[in-house]
């Protein structure tokens, strides 16, 4: 509500300005309504425009006693010559400052037409598709971009954050896996060891019991 009080009053500025006779004049036409940075960019300019007129009001004011003070000196010329020459270095100043002012006039116009142009053509392929026509897109304000600005840094660091984990974790699985096929092999040694010991004191057992003429052991369970 704030928000629109203050667009409505810098609108109102805008209008009351643009209809007050100014050299460049800027008001509401055809070329679509502005936007609330353009009004507020064009009453700072009407300000600028308002200081120019008044320093240049100083300005003949005081080439007028400078000058009437040199008629009372002996080198009235040379007097006159400085006086003239330091009013042309600060109304070429001014006169800067002017251009400046008229050439971002001109480019806000500029962008007025090109957003009716947009809408206008707009509107017509809405018409011609029978679809109601649209209602023009609110404009993002700056608080809101950057909000969104800062939500999409704070997702991409979590993504980064994430993914260097993934890696973290893959790179320990990487780093153990030798140790644990190391130790698989180890255990598979171990039992083909402990299956030959077995099979060779089977061996022996039966060769003893040829010897001494006892009926040998039954044979030992086949190893995993």
């Amino acid at each position: 509500m704030l928000q629109t009080h203050r667009f409505a009053a810098m609108l109102a500025l805008a209008l009351a300005l643009g209809f007050a006779g100014q050299p460049c004049a800027w008001a509401l036409t055809d070329a679509g309504a502005p936007t609330e940075a353009e009004i507020a960019a064009h009453a700072q300019r009407e300000e600028t425009r308002a200081r120019i007129q008044r320093e240049r009001d100083a300005l003949d004011q005081q080439r007028r006693k400078d000058e009437a003070a040199c008629y009372q000196r002996f080198a009235v010329e040379d007097c006159l010559s400085g006086v003239r020459a330091k009013a042309h270095e600060v109304q070429t100043r001014l006169r800067r400052e002017e251009l400046q002012i008229n050439d971002a006039e001109r480019r806000d116009k500029t962008a007025q037409r090109l957003r009716s142009i947009e809408q206008k053509q707009q509107d017509a392929k809405d018409a011609a598709a029978g679809a109601v026509p649209r209602t023009p897109t609110p404009r993002v304000s700056a608080s809101s971009r950057a909000q969104h600005e800062s939500d999409a840094r704070e997702r991409a660091a979590r993504q980064q954050t994430h993914e260097r984990t993934r890696q973290a974790e893959n790179a320990s699985r990487a780093a153990a896996q030798p140790g644990r096929e190391a130790e698989a092999r180890e255990r598979f040694d171990e039992k083909q060891k402990a299956a030959e010991e077995r099979r060779a004191k089977h061996r022996q057992a039966k060769s003893d019991a040829a010897a001494s003429g006892r009926k040998p052991a039954g044979g030992l369970p086949t190893p995993p």
